[in-house]
């Protein structure tokens, strides 16, 4: 039982398009201002446009996420029949706005149900064979994680950061470590993140994520590490390397029985391949090809997972 994604580049170019547009390109002004004010801190005419390019973006999203999601759910296969999503741009946007407001209002407490019912939403409306999934996870456990995992280090690590990065704000050394230490914090918050994500149900099925947490937070760490020391070049692999590994520790159980595991089998020398001229297509191109690109990466990395009985 295998996954296939048939999207084409002709098929979601004009989506593709309306990214680069509205959200890739106010992001890439962005940073231009952002440099341009540090040498220029009183120019609120810059930060005025910086403001309406980042709202632009924002408005981009909230407005295409939906659209895209059908798109490739219509064109991702199990066993040759196709996905379906069947939300609404309108509620995904209220839900973006009333998550935000509440998360601003108590400080981020909030962020977690606002989480919860952005996976409720996205499982809820994702249906197989006529039938949708829903979601199982809860919030008060991804707000222990988050406290734990990720506001309570970066409270330290801000604080340490502020003390010296003044001195070494241009040493090259201080900012390898700076965001070594960076990754070192948001690596096991990811781990346990995804281990709260897959908490999904199917018809008598539950499907979710089996794994030694250290054991896999290891394996992150040392992918990363790979990935630094060859300058990028490792990436495409090291990506392949940690999907395998959240491939093959994702089950599926029913009534209380493992029935099924879900695997991959990667030629990590032709994912490299692919992927890195994909990437090399896409900069010749100016970024035109990008649509083509995504859809020939994406074959290389879900095409090879599949669902085994145990």
């Amino acid at each position: 039982m295998n996954f296939t994604f048939q999207l084409t580049g002709k098929k979601w170019f004009g989506l593709y398009l309306i990214l680069i547009v509205f959200y890739l390109t106010p992001v890439i002004a962005m940073q231009f201002i952002s440099s341009h004010m540090k040498t220029h801190p009183n120019d609120y005419y810059a930060a005025i446009n910086s403001l309406l390019l980042f709202f632009v973006a924002v408005i981009t999203i909230l407005l295409i996420t939906v659209p895209i999601m059908k798109l490739f759910m219509q064109n991702m296969y199990f066993n040759s029949k196709p996905f379906s999503f069947t939300g609404t741009t309108s509620t995904y946007v209220w839900l973006n706005i009333k998550g935000v407001l509440l998360s601003i209002i108590t400080l981020g407490i909030y962020y977690p149900w606002f989480m919860t019912n952005l996976m409720l939403f996205f499982t809820g409306k994702l249906n197989y064979n006529k039938t949708p999934f829903s979601f199982n996870g809860k919030a008060i456990p991804l707000l222990k994680t988050m406290l734990l995992l990720l506001v309570l280090p970066m409270i330290g690590y801000v604080a340490v950061l502020v003390l010296f990065s003044k001195e070494q704000e241009n040493n090259l050394t201080f900012v390898i470590i700076n965001q070594t230490v960076v990754m070192m914090i948001l690596i096991p918050f990811t781990v346990y993140m995804y281990n709260w994500l897959i908490n999904v149900s199917y018809k008598s099925y539950t499907i979710q994520w089996d794994t030694p947490i250290m054991e896999t937070i290891g394996i992150f760490l040392r992918e990363f590490f790979f990935t630094i020391v060859t300058a990028g070049i490792y990436f495409p692999v090291a990506l392949a390397k940690i999907a395998r590994l959240l491939t093959r520790q994702t089950f599926i159980h029913s009534d209380n029985k493992t029935m099924f595991q879900c695997d991959a089998t990667y030629d990590y020398v032709n994912v490299w391949k692919t992927v890195w001229i994909q990437i090399i297509l896409t900069i010749i191109t100016c970024g035109i090809y990008g649509a083509w690109a995504y859809c020939t990466i994406a074959r290389v990395y879900i095409n090879p997972v599949s669902v085994v009985k145990v």
